[in-house]
């Protein structure tokens, strides 16, 4: 009887974990975005934690350019990083907000300096 109760509690624990991981794997913006209003694709890769431009129709010369470095989670939702910003020449902390279907990128006024779409 013992033994039947530790089993169940053990996979009820790992079913648990796995629907966390599930859930959580869901919610990321890790991939490809598309740009709001510009014809460009933009590239979330977590493990480096830099966005850079993978396609852009109008100013081809920016692909593989980095717009936002040192990537990290701080909430389920939400990241921080620096963004480029090209006025100023030099990079500024931002905060990437993930929704349903839409990313959207703050700075520190907490005006959206840059939306993105799911692709």
């Amino acid at each position: 009887m013992n033994k039947t109760k530790t089993s169940l509690l053990f996979f009820t624990f790992i079913g648990t974990c796995l629907v966390t991981m599930s859930a959580f794997a869901s919610s990321t913006i890790e991939g490809v975005w598309k740009h709001a209003t510009k014809p460009a694709l933009i590239e979330f890769n977590l493990t480096t934690g830099v966005a850079s431009v993978k396609e852009h129709q109008t100013h081809k010369q920016n692909s593989g350019l980095t717009i936002i470095k040192n990537i990290v989670q701080s909430t389920e939702t939400e990241w921080v990083g620096e963004m480029y910003n090209g006025y100023e020449d030099k990079y500024v902390f931002v905060t990437i907000k993930l929704n349903s279907t839409s990313l959207s990128v703050f700075d520190s006024e907490n005006s959206e300096v840059l939306k993105l779409v799911k692709e």
